[in-house]
């Protein structure tokens, strides 16, 4: 009887313990500095205290990221690079290069095609911070590449990736982006990338009603980025600018496209309130 009545008091607890956490929200944060110039990095925070990082911004961003991830017990879990550019990786080479004291458990990636990027580079791409990163990941057995169609579940969200770098396109960095939905119970965060306006019809076309999301992140920090049409298919309550003022403001199409998206309802936010901490359910 005392086994069972054991056994019963474990049962309740675990219980306990998945009805406190089910009912508790992830937080997405996005961060940014409104004196430097684009980049992009969030973090995701589960309930069950698993962070998941999202690109990390320039090689010299790292301090910022590092300190980020140290307020979390220096365990990043979950570490996804949306593409291969300066201000979306660089911070993650830096780190890596020195983790002193971070632990990271998993990495996911695009698998940008080396030589048909190399073919087609252009002088902003900075193609030797692509390099780097395949140095570094080099035997690295906590990497896994991700392709269109994969579906997993990290920290309890469900990860679908809908585009990655297969569509060979002009600019296969950019558009080889990461174009990822993460779900959780009730609402969903719709990730880009610098993913370019040629990708536009192809996701539309492929996915359609399944663009919706609640959370979006505007693709290439919203300049000459994805067709208005395409934030028309995912209709967001927030969606996030990765860029400050000073460039949004000079940034061609930039203020057209947050315009666009406060006519449909959504709420922008960019650089000039980061830390844009928003809980997500």
């Amino acid at each position: 009887m005392k086994k069972i009545n054991k056994l019963l008091g474990i049962t309740i607890c675990f219980l306990i313990l998945f009805i406190v956490y089910s009912n508790k929200p992830y937080i997405i944060t996005q961060y940014g500095d409104d004196e430097a110039s684009q980049s992009m990095f969030y973090t995701i925070e589960a309930p069950n205290g698993k962070l998941i990082v999202i690109d990390g911004g320039y090689y010299e961003d790292a301090e910022r990221v590092r300190n980020v991830i140290l307020q979390h017990e220096g365990i990043v879990d979950y570490w996804i690079i949306t593409h291969p550019h300066p201000d979306h990786v660089g911070a993650f080479n830096a780190i890596y290069q020195d983790l002193n004291g971070i632990a990271i458990m998993q990495i996911y990636a695009s698998d940008i095609n080396y030589d048909y990027y190399y073919s087609r580079q252009f002088d902003y791409d900075h193609f030797e911070t692509f390099e780097m990163f395949l140095e570094l990941m080099e035997g690295t057995e906590e990497l896994t590449y991700l392709y269109e169609g994969d579906t997993l579940n990290i920290a309890g969200l469900r990860l679908e990736v809908l585009s990655a770098a297969n569509q060979m396109t002009e600019y296969p960095c950019n558009d080889g982006s990461l174009v990822m939905k993460l779900t959780a119970k009730k609402e969903s965060f719709l990730i880009t990338g610098d993913t370019g306006i040629g990708m536009s019809n192809y996701l539309l076309e492929k996915y359609g009603d399944k663009l919706k999301s609640d959370f979006l992140q505007l693709s290439h920090h919203g300049n000459y980025g994805l067709k208005n049409e395409v934030y028309h298919k995912v209709a967001p309550k927030i969606a996030f600018a990765d860029a400050p003022r000073w460039l949004r403001d000079i940034s061609w199409n930039t203020p057209e496209t947050i315009q666009f998206l406060e006519d449909i309802g959504a709420k922008v936010y960019s650089f000039e309130t980061t830390p844009n901490r928003f809980k997500f359910y």
